[in-house]
């Protein structure tokens, strides 16, 4: 859990200091995606936390729509 804790830290370094565009993404679904985009009803994406929100979030940037975030603390 360390590791993989530190991992999440680095990410968030590169992104904050290189920019997110640093980063090789990938998304599977992007033209789903779009397609619901453009029916304009608005989207709530359901994810679980498997790593950097930031860069995560400039994943969706192709949307070209405002993107909010909602977290749950752990208890």
């Amino acid at each position: 859990m360390i590791l993989e804790f530190g991992k999440v830290l680095v990410d968030r370094a590169v992104v904050g200091i290189l920019g997110p565009e640093s980063f090789e993404k990938s998304l599977d679904g992007r033209e789903e995606l779009l397609k619901l985009r453009d029916e304009g009803n608005g989207m709530i994406l359901m994810t679980a936390h498997v790593g950097c929100w930031q860069v995560a979030m400039s994943v969706l940037e192709f949307l070209q729509r405002p993107v909010n975030m909602l977290m749950r603390r752990e208890d």
